[in-house]
């Protein structure tokens, strides 16, 4: 029994530590879409333009557009509006325990003895968030969409907390990407 024990934090570490972050990504554009010109981030319905969490996701989309190539401007001036939309969902759900010990022995003869007891190691609840950002970049000149895209992730785990930072980069990795191809995008 000793020599498990080992083995048995190892197992432990190992799915404590599967919380990573996967994303499907999706863009679109017309071949030559812009980098290397001044940007504004917009929320894409005006009315969240104000909160809080929208400052938040578009410091995050502001980050990996000038990682892109792009220069922050006012919207007056910029070149190109980028308006951003998050949505999320949490639920929780039941999860059962990845390990189990288990204790049992039996005795021979003609007649036989068993028995066993499990000890439960995790279970409870975990969180689950279902979150997609989506990002429209059109000229401020005519309106024009020039390049669009959507990135969807579920998390879970005690880190299911805020994705726009990590949906953001998802969504501009490669940027501007290949055009009407989903691809699983997974966090470094």
């Amino acid at each position: 029994m000793i020599r498990l024990v080992p083995l048995l934090l190892a197992l432990l570490v190992a799915a404590c530590a599967s919380n990573r972050f996967e994303a499907n990504v999706t863009r679109f554009h017309l071949g030559a879409a812009p980098s290397a010109t001044t940007v504004a981030v917009r929320a894409l319905d005006p009315a969240e333009e104000q909160t809080l969490a929208f400052r938040a996701q578009a410091d995050a989309v502001l980050k990996e557009l000038a990682a892109a190539g792009f220069r922050p401007a006012p919207a007056e001036t910029a070149e190109v509006l980028a308006y951003v939309k998050v949505e999320s969902q949490v639920s929780e759900r039941r999860r059962r325990s990845p390990i189990s010990v288990g204790i049992g022995g039996a005795t021979g003869g003609n007649v036989s003895v068993g028995g066993g007891v499990s000890f439960p190691v995790g279970g409870g609840t975990s969180q689950i968030r279902d979150s997609e950002m989506q990002l429209v970049l059109r000229r401020r000149a005519d309106g024009q969409v020039l390049w669009e895209g959507r990135a969807r992730a579920t998390q879970s785990g005690p880190d299911a907390g805020s994705a726009a930072a990590l949906l953001a980069r998802a969504l501009l990795s490669g940027y501007p990407g290949q055009s009407g191809r989903t691809v699983r995008w997974v966090a470094k």
